[in-house]
């Protein structure tokens, strides 16, 4: 599971970020866990093989 720190990165990598923590949403984001610990939620970069954040060149 990916958590974005803030609002940029959140909205930037969308695709993989499950949740965004700047909102401080605490029971939001404990219901998340308990959803994707019961199979009821997949995160969203679970297909995913590698993800590079910050990627600036060539990553092997």
């Amino acid at each position: 599971m990916k958590i974005g720190t803030n609002n940029n990165i959140s909205a930037f990598k969308g695709g993989w970020i499950d949740f965004n923590a700047y909102s401080m949403d605490d029971e939001g984001l404990f219901k998340l866990l308990v959803d994707t610990v019961n199979g009821e939620y997949r995160c969203k970069s679970e297909d995913v093989r590698e993800i590079a954040f910050y990627k600036t060149g060539v990553t092997l």
